[in-house]
């Protein structure tokens, strides 16, 4: 995709076994807007993250409103839809790195 104006910044941060996705709104309440209403949008676009490695016994331990879906290498946070300029919104989680072997 070509370079544009960013509506949200997100960050993946990690401490030890404990991860954190936030989005940041840039663009006021428009921030989660679809932008291309050219009818072939089926609701809005999920936040989605690889993760730095593969992961098992995953634990969601803030975000859980969100409804995020997080599997052994990615996070798929289901954008809001409405969204509040003030507010960061974060997934936070725990998991333990899979052995490779």
């Amino acid at each position: 995709m070509s370079d544009g104006p960013q509506w949200f910044d997100q960050t993946l941060t990690q401490s030890g076994d404990s991860y954190t996705l936030t989005i940041t709104p840039k663009r006021g309440e428009q921030s989660f807007d679809t932008v291309n209403k050219n009818g072939s949008q089926r609701g809005g676009r999920p936040f989605i993250a690889y993760l730095p490695q593969r992961l098992t016994d995953i634990q969601v331990t803030a975000g859980k409103e969100f409804a995020p879906v997080i599997t052994d290498d990615f996070i798929l946070f289901p954008r809001p839809e409405t969204c509040d300029p003030k507010k960061t919104y974060q997934i936070q989680f725990t998991g333990r790195p899979i052995a490779q072997e």
